[in-house]
């Protein structure tokens, strides 16, 4: 398993959430500083990929309630990914992060 700063515990409520608000086949990946062990401190980066086109925004804030409610008010970002458009943050977050 790739190395990250983020207990079984963490990653499984993390995949959860997501199916839960973004599909049973959406995809979830860590990105930015968790994903590395030599640093300390950083907020939670994570990257969806999803189909599912209605209420975007709507489930993105539930999605973040839930986590922040089971994990505990840290600073969680997430950038969506439902194929709309094109961004280079998408394939950014993609290629260095580490899938859940």
């Amino acid at each position: 398993m790739n190395h990250m700063r983020l207990s079984e515990r963490d990653i499984e409520i993390i995949k959860k959430a997501t199916k839960k608000f973004f599909g049973e086949n959406a995809s979830v990946y860590l990105f930015g500083s968790r994903t590395d062990d030599s640093k300390k401190g950083g907020d939670i980066d994570l990257y969806i990929e999803t189909k599912v086109f209605q209420n975007i925004i709507d489930r993105k804030i539930k999605m973040l309630a839930e986590l922040h409610k089971e994990l505990g008010e840290q600073k969680i970002d997430i950038i969506i990914n439902n194929f709309s458009s094109k961004k280079f943050i998408y394939h950014v977050a993609k290629s260095e992060g580490i899938r859940l």
